[in-house]
């Protein structure tokens, strides 16, 4: 039941901002007496990731003084007090503030869930469980935003309905999140569990009380922080070029409607699922075959793209699309909790929040030069140009890896895995 209320927090997070984007367009009219409302609707979206990034130093001390568990509930309270603003608000102002509780909740929230899953579970079950996680947070995106278009297209406020599931989440996590005692340098416990006189759940129960664990990892190596903290950033903005771009696309291709393009970003969000499905049941991974895979499923996705001229293939590019952003999600956040030392957890995975939604505020920000540079059509078009971008750096990796494996040089595309 732990795991299940993890994998379901898991499920609220990522894309929570982007839950209601099939809705803007009905808020946009009911609104359209504000001045600059064009302007304004867009800001219902990123200004939760714009909020996160500014809060996320903030989490850290705040878990410190109050505890996880209890920070964990308060948020699955906030999330759906914040997210559901605009099914009682009549105010665009208003709505703008509920969403900036919204973004505390889902900031709080995303460290809570996996320093918690960090907590509990360790080694192989660790990585398993991330996987699973990662694939919550992907299969949320796929089920809430599929939703979420269904709903405003009977009624612009029902989408913001969607955010109340945290509250039927809520009394389980109050039975099932048990609270972790903080690491302490002045004070320490060895717990030691035979295993023939122990029940497993007891030997679980003996770990989860202990003061703390023996292990004291050393800070990771630069290269190893570089890579854990940029590609999740790079996920997340290939990721929101697909969710903002695609219905862009689609319109200049004429080969449907919005609900072709919530069909293409859904089938995206399924393969990101099977990715970190995929990742959590495979063996250690060396992180340059992550890297590789990464840049190869994308270049892959966003060449196919470039050439489509049916749904059908746009459907294939965006599946080799979310595969490797779902693939480094799960490494990601599997290497944070692994490589940090026990005292600065929360720290590392505190940044990598800040990295993910980093990625999702600036991707609109980094792509629309290139999109007024180069427009939509094939074969020079951006989604040609992000393939072509996408398939040098995959090269250029390869080409460093064999380069260091000849040379023995122990870096990233070395090492075993980044969790030896």
């Amino acid at each position: 039941m732990t795991k299940t209320v993890l994998l379901l927090s898991g499920m609220l997070t990522i894309m929570a901002g982007a839950l209601i984007s099939p809705d803007l367009p009905r808020i946009q009219a009911y609104f359209a007496a504000v001045p600059s409302i064009a302007v304004i609707t867009p800001f219902i979206l990123t200004i939760v990731a714009l909020s996160i990034i500014i809060v996320s130093p903030f989490i850290g001390g705040l878990i410190g003084k109050v505890g996880k568990r209890r920070i964990f509930l308060v948020s699955l309270v906030l999330y759906a007090i914040g997210g559901s603003g605009g099914l009682y608000l009549d105010n665009i102002w208003a709505i703008m503030v509920s969403r900036v509780v919204l973004a505390v909740a889902v900031g709080v929230l995303t460290v809570c869930t996996m320093t918690l899953a960090a907590d509990y579970f360790h080694g192989n079950e660790r990585r398993e469980f991330m996987g699973f996680l990662s694939a919550s947070m992907s299969l949320g995106a796929a089920i809430f935003i599929f939703a979420s278009g269904y709903l405003a297209d009977i009624g612009w406020r029902l989408p913001f309905m969607l955010y109340l599931f945290s509250l039927i989440i809520l009394p389980f996590a109050f039975l099932f999140i048990p609270e972790i005692k903080e690491v302490t340098k002045k004070r320490t416990k060895k717990v030691t569990v035979e295993k023939d006189s122990a029940h497993p759940m007891q030997q679980r129960a003996a770990l989860l009380n202990a003061d703390t664990v023996e292990v004291d990892k050393q800070a990771p190596p630069k290269s190893e922080l570089i890579l854990i903290f940029v590609l999740p950033f790079l996920s997340m903005v290939f990721l929101y070029i697909m969710t903002v771009q695609m219905p862009f696309y689609v319109e200049v291709l004429a080969v449907g409607s919005s609900f072709i393009s919530g069909i293409i970003i859904t089938a995206m969000n399924i393969l990101q699922t099977f990715a970190g499905i995929f990742y959590g049941r495979s063996v250690e991974i060396k992180p340059a075959h992550i890297l590789e895979a990464f840049f190869l499923f994308e270049s892959l996705g966003f060449l196919i793209i470039s050439i489509a001229s049916s749904t059908l293939f746009l459907i294939i590019g965006a599946s080799f699309c979310g595969f490797g952003m779902g693939i480094t999600i799960a490494a990601s956040s599997t290497w944070v909790p692994s490589i940090a030392p026990d005292k600065d957890r929360d720290k590392y995975i505190i940044v990598l929040n800040m990295m993910i939604y980093s990625g999702q505020f600036l991707s609109p920000i980094i792509a629309m030069p290139f999109v007024n540079i180069f427009g939509y059509s094939a074969p020079y078009g951006f989604f040609t140009q992000v393939g072509i971008f996408c398939l040098s750096i995959f090269i250029i990796t390869v080409l460093t890896s064999l380069i260091s494996s000849k040379k023995g040089r122990r870096n990233f595309f070395t090492v075993r895995s980044i969790t030896e």
